[in-house]
């Protein structure tokens, strides 16, 4: 990982390489034009200078894109820069060699000037092809892995500049000697100085790593090509497409600009190297402050800015007549603060959006947009229009040469000001995807204490074994652009099961969604822990995660609202340790896969993204033949049991509780009734112990007798009316999101509102783990379980209309564009998670009601999900639409009423009941933990809470239990984050309305029943 000031030593290497190469292309870009001038005694000049471009420029492209994808191939840079100077070197000192005098005794009979040219041509595509190598392909990406966004304009600021400060060093220190004609000391200086720098450069970079790439050496080179990629970089590519414009539109003038402003204009000596002096020095300065102000500010937006700067600077240049110095000087300096600056800018984009490790690359492919269009394409644009509008000819022992044309600079312009095509769509792409951008909050100022197996108790209360080993604790952690297995974690390590945007993982990262999280950990079993197959549970990873042993690839899991086991028996080879590598993806709201109340652009009643590995993985090994599944469900009335017990081979299970004991089939529906059974319930919450023995494998599960079942408008606990006294529990923790800190937690919250005198939590939008319905069971708190929602971005209309019209629930969800359900891979996600909770949770007394969807969201054929959940399980009360878009054939009249008047406006054929009302708020400042707080209706203190509460309760709610009220459910048991409508702040310290005063209101409802 890249770390955010750049060292010294970097600095060093950034400019003296950098500085190098550009006086290497300096050479190339201009005084190679400047000598074919010089040579020149043919008057072809102009055709051979965009000849040499033209060829330098493809030359440039394929050697950066074949030797930038074999950098990336072996995972070096260093030998390529280092060799690759010292060739280019010699190669430029070459130029030294040619002169007219040795053409024409070598070729007596062939115009001497064009041979020369010819020969310039030739040699230009050898140093091309050594100074790609080296400079495009090799230092660029060097830089590029080496510098990170929060410095990234800084950097390219002064990069950016070197190529004029590399022409004023030559125009100062050795322009003297093309004018005098040395060009073969001229090139011995410069093609020795590079030498010199190559031999440098071996020790000035530093020592890479041994570690080749695993993908082919043509998938390199062609996956900048594919369609998919162009897709997934659709900024990248369109920013390229701004580059190709600015860069044909530079290459009209560039290529003639000293000769431009020597001959076209008439500056010569003093005037001269004034002119052109003082445009290059202040033109980089100013490029410098811009670059550093990108850093700053949003360099998508200052692209136009600086892009009208450039344009006023071409257009002065334009009525810049002959001699006119002081006008040449202000229009150069504005075209060149513009010219430099807006390379800074784009540089900088195409950097930032460089896939990682892919920088070699990529290189290649920016040079085609970069280098290889402009250059083919401009010097002839710009050869043409002075050929067409002559400014003027220049005569040299005999031979007339045309100038360049002022017109030069007008078709510049006409060209440049296509660029603004390709702006608006790389500022529109960016602002979009601003909002995928992660906006959760991070709490770094808070101690947490955390054991060093955290959850580390037995996580699976309805089927115990003997045999487990928690994998929870600390484990290697990287977070990169790419999906490729890479070992060197650089000793980061992240605390599991917490999602890395918490405090608890240590980690304290929001995940973006072009983000990977490598996770691994060395697996040590215990000896002769291995029974026959070994098992790892995976309770919960947020949201794509592939999951690798030994370096084998073994599944694809897709969703992060379900748990999931994998046999690893085949792949370890009865070997006592093993690697367990994970990688994560998670797009969290930009995904139409289940998300919850997790969004990237989080706030209100939307929370920060929980990614990675935020539930206990843990190992098992069971026999050959082991049982599968228990399910245990109450035949209250026949004072019976429905008894499954699911093995992977169908044979006789024996069953034992209480003094009973039963040999029964295998994966078939036993019952057994007449049995003399205790009762669970609210005030007696007893819970049955069962074991099970099928072959070897010794399990032990427990269930409730109870029935819960609605009987005209009135909802049944045992064949007694009770009335649903609840709370929405979010389910969030402070400092560690959807996971909590300990066991503890879970238990805390659940005897503090039977404390308080409620029986029921809501378990909103979320699955929890299996000991906090344990501890539902034992004490006796019943639970509304909703199936946490999914698609992809809510539409406004749909939600704004059922919130603020949620009496007209008739909407047809098969319409599954209105209700964000078009994906179908997330409809059948739902499905799944949706069997996962029903038959996780099947042996759980606690849990009543199932919430299917909630206010819409991803709502979708609510009548047959309806109809399939009761088929798998009839046991429980569906509330199928809860708060909005209920079709008609809901089990309760479910409604949320935060604004309008709680009344009961249903003729009572059904149960009615406040499935979310009140959201009462008050912010406690030492116990907020928000940017911005939220509530459905603000209190400035506890006493005027208490006040606002009591009257809701006393005035309302306990009223229309006379009229029929079957439950309700306020919103909530704590603070989240923005969110401070809870009973509790999100820490769990202080509760914000009386406790005496609660207790008092749910006295008087308890007394209703």
């Amino acid at each position: 990982m890249n770390n955010n000031k750049i060292s010294i030593r970097k600095w060093i290497s950034f400019i003296l390489i950098g500085l190098t190469g550009q006086l290497a292309w300096a050479v190339e870009n201009m005084y190679l034009n400047k000598f074919i001038f010089y040579l020149d005694n043919s008057g072809s000049y102009m055709t051979l200078i965009s000849i040499t471009v033209a060829l330098s420029a493809i030359t440039a492209c394929l050697t950066t894109l074949f030797i930038g994808a074999l950098s990336d191939k072996i995972n070096k840079r260093k030998i390529f820069i280092a060799v690759g100077y010292i060739l280019w070197g010699l190669s430029t000192a070459s130029f030294g060699l040619i002169n007219t005098n040795n053409i024409h005794q070598a070729f007596p009979l062939i115009n001497a000037g064009m041979m020369a040219g010819i020969l310039v041509i030739i040699l230009d595509c050898v140093m091309t092809f050594f100074g790609s190598s080296a400079n495009d392909a090799s230092f660029n990406s060097y830089v590029t892995r080496e510098v990170n966004k929060e410095n990234r304009g800084k950097v390219e600021g002064v990069l950016s500049i070197l190529p004029l400060v590399a022409m004023l060093i030559i125009f100062v220190g050795l322009n003297s000697l093309t004018d005098n004609g040395k060009w073969d000391i001229f090139f011995y200086i410069i093609g020795g100085f590079v030498f010199i720098v190559g031999i440098i450069s071996f020790f000035l970079l530093p020592k890479e790593s041994n570690k080749k790439k695993e993908e082919s050496y043509l998938r390199f080179i062609k996956d900048g090509f594919s369609i998919k990629t162009i897709k997934e970089n659709k900024i990248l590519y369109i920013t390229f497409i701004a580059f190709m414009i600015y860069g044909i539109s530079t290459q009209v003038f560039f290529p003639y600009l000293i000769i431009y402003f020597q001959y076209s204009l008439g500056f010569s000596g003093l005037d001269f190297m004034l002119a052109l002096g003082l445009i290059l020095v202040i033109g980089s300065i100013l490029s410098v402050i811009y670059g550093i102000l990108i850093d700053k500010f949003n360099k998508y937006i200052m692209i136009i800015p600086i892009t009208i700067i450039f344009m006023i600077g071409l257009f002065l240049l334009i009525f810049v007549n002959k001699g006119n110095l002081v006008f040449a000087i202000i229009s150069g300096i504005i075209m060149m603060s513009g010219y430099i600056s807006l390379g800074t800018n784009l540089n900088s984009i195409v950097r930032d959006l460089i896939p990682s490790n892919k920088e070699g690359s990529f290189m290649g492919i920016r040079m085609i947009f970069v280098v290889m269009i402009p250059m083919c394409t401009g010097p002839f644009i710009g050869e043409a229009i002075s050929k067409a509008f002559p400014f003027g000819t220049y005569e040299d022992l005999g031979v007339v040469k045309a100038l360049p044309s002022n017109k030069i600079w007008l078709f510049s312009l006409l060209i440049l000001l296509l660029i603004f095509i390709p702006i608006i769509f790389i500022i529109h792409l960016n602002n979009k995807n601003k909002d995928n951008k992660n906006k959760g909050l991070l709490y770094k100022d808070i101690d947490i204490n955390i054991d060093d197996i955290p959850l580390k108790e037995y996580p699976r209360k309805t089927l115990v074994r003997d045999s487990y080993l928690s994998l929870n604790g600390k484990w290697d952690i990287a977070i990169r652009k790419d999906k490729i297995l890479n070992y060197n974690f650089n000793n980061k390590e992240v605390i599991v099961p917490y999602a890395i945007e918490t405090k608890a993982s240590k980690v304290n990262h929001l995940l973006e969604i072009d983000e990977y999280i490598h996770y691994h950990k060395l697996v040590t079993l215990p000896k002769n822990f291995n029974k026959g197959k070994v098992i790892i549970n995976f309770e919960g990873i947020d949201q794509i995660s592939e999951i690798y042993i030994n370096n084998i690839f073994i599944e694809k899991h897709i969703g992060g609202y379900d748990r999931f086991s994998i046999d690893v028996t085949p792949f370890i080879n009865n070997l006592n340790q093993f690697d367990l590598y994970i990688i994560v993806s998670d797009s969290t709201s930009e995904s139409s896969l289940t998300k919850g109340k997790q969004a990237l652009s989080r706030g209100g009643i939307w929370y920060t993204s929980s990614s990675g590995i935020y539930k206990p993985i843990w190992i098992e090994s069971i026999p050959i033949n082991y049982i599968k599944d228990i399910k245990i469900n109450p035949l209250y009335d026949k004072k019976g049991v429905s008894i499954l017990v699911k093995t992977n081979i169908d044979d006789y299970a024996y069953i034992k509780f209480l003094s009973y004991y039963y040999k029964i089939p295998t994966n078939k529906e036993y019952i057994i009734e007449n049995l003399d059974l205790p009762t669970w319930d609210i005030d007696n919450p007893n819970l049955i112990d069962v074991e099970v023995k099928f072959y070897n494998d010794l399990v032990h599960t427990y269930f409730g007798f109870r029935k819960i079942e609605i009987k005209g408008s009135n909802i049944y606990l045992n064949n007694k009316k009770i009335f649903i006294n609840g709370l929405l529990d979010q389910g969030y923790y402070y400092g560690s999101g959807l996971t909590p800190l300990s066991y503890e937690d879970y238990l805390t919250d659940i005897l503090n509102i039977k404390h308080l005198g409620f029986n029921t939590l809501r378990v909103h939008i979320k699955e929890e783990l299996d000991l906090f319905y344990y501890y539902c069971d034992l004490n006796g708190i019943l639970v509304i379980q909703d199936i946490p929602n999914g698609g992809s971005k809510y539409k406004n209309y749909t939600m704004i209309r059922g919130g603020l019209l949620p009496f007209i629930k008739k909407k047809n969800d098969h319409n599954y564009k209105a209700f964000s359900r078009e994906d179908k891979e997330s409809r059948i996600e739902y499905v799944k998670i949706l069997n996962n909770i029903l038959s996780n949770l099947n042996n759980h007394p606690s849990v009543i009601i199932y919430t299917l969807f909630n206010e819409g969201w991803g709502q979708f054929d609510s009548k047959t999900i309806y109809e399939y959940a009761k088929s798998i399980d009839k046991n429980r009360i569906y509330d199928v639409c809860s708060g909005w878009y209920d079709n008609g054939f809901n089990e309760i009249y479910s409604i949320h009423s935060y604004f309008y008047p709680l009344k009961i406006y249903k003729k009572l054929d059904k149960p009615f009941l406040f499935t979310e009302f009140g959201g009462y708020s008050l912010k406690l400042n030492d116990h907020f933990y928000g940017n911005k707080d939220f509530g459905y209706k603000k209190f400035k203190s506890i006493d005027k809470l208490t006040l606002a509460y009591e009257k809701l309760f006393k005035k309302k709610i306990i009223p229309l239990i006379d009229k029929g009220l079957s439950g309700v459910i306020y919103t909530q048991l704590n603070d989240v984050e923005d969110e401070v409508n809870g009973l509790y702040t999100f820490d769990r310290k202080i509760l914000k309305v009386k406790q005496d005063k609660i207790i008092e209101i749910n006295d008087l409802i308890n007394k209703k029943y």
